[in-house]
């Protein structure tokens, strides 16, 4: 696989660094770290959304030679805030994303590894309390499949 962006110790104060390494095309990689780890700096970074020590090469040009219309024609984004603009329970948002009733004990199961109330008729949870990423894992598990496996003291769900 080809090399599609290469890091060379890329820094930022006390956040971040000195990190480098290789993104290959078609590779998967997951970042992972507690709140403050530098991970949201770091792509940023990577986006050419900032700058600072350190060289990227994107694509085998350094990644301030990029125009911001050509770098964003390479990248995407996705909000860790993706709430709903009105106040709803968290129960009743999600089945919204069930395209039937069938996954209906999946969300249980859930909503209840994120520690998430899912009962209407108990004080439920509503939007915008919910972290954000437990609102994507949420909506992923949902249309997935997938049941959520908790992992102790990390930051993020494992699904089997």
């Amino acid at each position: 696989m080809s090399i599609v962006m290469q890091l060379q110790d890329v820094a930022e104060s006390t956040r971040l660094g000195p990190l480098s390494g290789e993104v290959r095309a078609g590779e998967i990689l997951h970042l992972v770290g507690p709140n403050g780890a530098g991970k949201s700096t770091l792509l940023a970074r990577m986006a050419g959304m900032t700058s600072g020590k350190g060289s990227i090469q994107f694509a085998g040009q350094p990644l301030e030679a990029w125009s911001a219309t050509k770098l964003a024609l390479h990248r995407a984004y996705l909000s860790q805030q993706q709430t709903p603009p009105f106040a709803m329970p968290v129960w009743h948002y999600l089945t919204l994303h069930q395209h039937d009733k069938t996954r209906t004990e999946l969300l249980n199961d859930v909503a209840g590894a994120l520690a998430l109330m899912t009962n209407s008729d108990v004080a439920p949870i509503n939007f915008p309390a919910v972290n954000g990423n437990a609102y994507v894992l949420l909506r992923w598990c949902c249309k997935s499949h997938h049941k959520p496996i908790p992992q102790a003291n990390c930051c993020f769900l494992m699904s089997r």
